[in-house]
This record gives C-alpha cells, structure tokens and sequence, in this order.
C-alpha cells in the first residue's frame, strides 16, 4: 500500500510539471497567434443528393467536430456542454456523447484497425447536422469522456492518429477536478473503500484489484500525455472543475476565455 501510494506521488509531481511546461508553452503560442474555428470548408459536407426530401429541407450540412471535450466524466462534462449549446455557434449534434470510435456500428477503433466506411470523415460528420432553422451553429464539438480515458485508458493510437489526419486543426478542451473528489464520486468507490479498510482490520493488508484500479483511473496525467503525443500543447484549454461551479461570475469569465480560444468570441 505505502509503495503504491509513493508510485502514485511520483505520477502527480510529474503532472504538475507537465502542467507547467504546458502552461508555458501555451502562453508563447497563444501570444504568437490567434487560432479561430476550424475552416468550414475542411470539415464540412452538404446535404447528398441520396438524402431524403425531409432531410434535405430541414438539414444544410453536415460539419464534423472543430473540438472535442475528451474529458473527464464526473468532472462536468455535461454541464459544460449545456454552457457551450446555448452559444449561437455551437452545436454537439445529435447528442452530447457519440461514442463513435467505440461502437462496432460505427468507426470502432479502439479494437483494431478499420477501413469501413463509416471511417471516413463524411460519416464522423453525419453526427453533426447543420439545420437550416440555425445555420450559424456549425461549430460543432464531440463530449464523449471515454476519449480521455474515462474508463481506465485513454482513446487508442489509432483513433487519436485518425482525428490528427482528418481533423488536423482540432482542439482539445479537458475537466479536471481534484483526484479524492472525483474518485469519492463513484458509486463503487464507497464499497471498495469498505473492503479496503476490513482487510487492513484482518491484517491481510491488501488493496483489492478494483480499488486500485478506480484510483488508477484518476490519475490524469498518464491520460493527457498519450494525447500530448499526437497534439501540440496549445491545441489544450484546461478547466478546473471546482471554478466552473463556482460563482457565475468566475463561471462568465472561464466560458469568455473558452470562446475565444475556440475562435467563436
């Protein structure tokens, strides 16, 4: 227990250091450049001629996601979603979480290679209908939490190889809150705690597996650096979970700063 506990200390220190070499990077970058949403042109699709008279009159375009929120789960990711929504621009589609490169009906890459047709970036955008009743809201984002790692690892290789490749000016908008509070906001985490502690009681001293896994899976920082490998840090906007439930003020002025990193001020 107390040499895992030191392995995971060695992880945070890590991840503070991470952060503030990310920070760094980003100001100089963010300094240098203004990056606004991604062209539409490289994203987007119209209506096909297959597309029936019902679609075609209430649908303009297909525009696949300019940014996705990768996570975490239990950290917000819903509430940022509504934020985001009601911007004139915005839109996340037909749902908030499409789990596209999971589902076998979809672009599955999470269990091997795929060259169906549902990999190609026309059908990724098919999720993201641009309707004539709002045709500005074309900035379209994908919050699907299991993309971060919400279930223990990460998206795959290939689908973070696939989104760099077809989706070259994606940005990437994470929630983070404090590890203790997102682990302790489990349903599981009271009842493994539970078995932890008759265990340290029968002298066995053992941390059962899946406790250790639930706490494993709120160490961020293995997480963003499988993505930091395929993105630059200044594709990144980090929020703070505890700010974005703080006063709407303090709210106001995280949800401004997001915009205009999106390039929809």
């Amino acid at each position: 227990w107390v040499a895992w506990c030191v392995e995971e200390g060695v992880r945070y220190e890590r991840g503070f250091r991470l952060r503030s070499e990310m920070e760094a990077t980003v100001a100089v970058a963010r300094a240098s450049r203004r990056e606004d949403a991604p062209p539409f042109e490289e994203r987007c699709f119209s209506v096909g001629p297959e597309a029936s008279a019902r679609v075609q009159k209430q649908v303009v375009g297909y525009c696949a996601p300019s940014f996705l929120v990768i996570g975490f789960g239990r950290c917000g990711t819903t509430s940022l979603s509504k934020y985001l929504e009601r911007h004139p621009r915005i839109s996340f589609g037909t749902r908030k979480e499409h789990f596209y490169f999971y589902r076998p009906e979809f672009c599955d890459l999470q269990h091997g290679p795929n060259d169906r047709a549902s990999c190609e970036l026309r059908a990724y955008a098919s999720q993201f209908p641009v309707l004539r009743a709002a045709p500005a809201k074309n900035v379209t984002f994908d919050a699907t939490p299991m993309l971060g790692g919400d279930m223990g690892v990460p998206a795959s290789d290939r689908t973070m190889s696939w989104l760099r490749q077809k989706l070259p000016h994606l940005k990437l908008v994470v929630l983070l809150k404090s590890p203790a509070d997102r682990f302790l906001s489990n349903p599981l985490a009271t009842s493994k705690i539970t078995r932890l502690q008759e265990s340290l009681l029968s002298g066995e001293n053992a941390m059962p597996h899946k406790l250790r896994q639930l706490l494993a899976d709120n160490c961020y920082i293995d997480k963003l650096e499988a993505w930091l490998r395929h993105f630059p840090p200044h594709r990144f906007f980090i929020i703070r979970s505890d700010d974005l439930r703080g006063h709407w003020t303090a709210r106001q002025r995280i949800m401004d700063s997001l915009f205009a990193f999106l390039g929809v001020e």
